[in-house]
């Protein structure tokens, strides 16, 4: 992130946080003019003075409002012209190519960030990791929110459907019964969340290396893997 871009993830910031106030604001203030109204005025308050009071206070709300929201447009205008990457690592990956042992073709090995290792024999000419991914819309992006995401499964693959179809697959289950059902609602209600542009799944795959690791990353775009060389 540039010191260019942080003005404009301070104005969504702010547009955001200035609607919210503003909107309830001016919601508490009709509710207690509507109950005023219908109680009755103080001796001591006149209608005229009543009336003036009610409608300064209102312009003055429902210019922050109107102020507010030109923000958030502005700053989505900005964020969508240049959304930053929001590249976030997620594991290290190494396959290594063992065709002939044991009946598989590759051993991979795979570190999450913060966790241990884990080994899984695969068959195939590819190795492939794929999960979810939770996408927010451009507002949170320009703030520079990455995407959420959880992976779910290795597996090996072939790069002909020949092979697909001849040979059984190995596919590993790495993710959590728990998570998975928050997800098949996040997919299912995708359209009332708010903030949220898409929920979907993604998959990233590569020949297996022996020489060099792979770095795996969750971006706005879905799961990228990068060859350290």
């Amino acid at each position: 992130m540039s010191l260019f871009d942080l003005p404009f993830r301070l104005f969504s910031f702010l547009g955001l946080a200035l609607f919210l106030i503003s909107f309830f604001a001016l919601l508490v203030f009709v509710v207690l003019r509507i109950r005023d109204s219908r109680k009755g005025l103080p001796e001591r308050v006149g209608k005229v003075g009543w009336a003036f009071h009610g409608c300064f206070t209102g312009v003055v709300l429902c210019l922050l409002l109107a102020f507010s929201f030109a923000l958030i447009l502005f700053s989505s205008y900005i964020g969508s012209r240049d959304v930053p990457e929001n590249k976030k690592l997620v594991a290290l990956v190494r396959c290594l190519d063992i065709e002939g042992q044991g009946g598989y073709d590759m051993r991979l090995e795979y570190t999450p960030v913060g966790g241990e290792t884990q080994t899984y024999l695969l068959r195939g000419d590819q190795w492939s990791i794929e999960g979810h991914i939770i996408k927010w819309d451009g507002r949170l992006l320009s703030l520079g929110i990455a995407p959420g995401y959880k992976i779910t499964r290795v597996r090996g693959r072939y790069l002909d459907l020949d092979g697909e179809t001849k040979y059984p697959p190995t596919v590993y289950d790495i993710g959590d019964d728990v998570w998975e059902k928050m997800w098949e609602l996040l997919y299912k209600g995708n359209d009332y969340l708010p903030m949220v542009d898409a929920v979907y799944g993604s998959s990233c795959y590569s020949m297996p290396d022996s020489a060099h690791p792979f770095e795996m990353y969750i971006t706005s775009a879905g799961f990228e893997i990068i060859k350290v060389k």
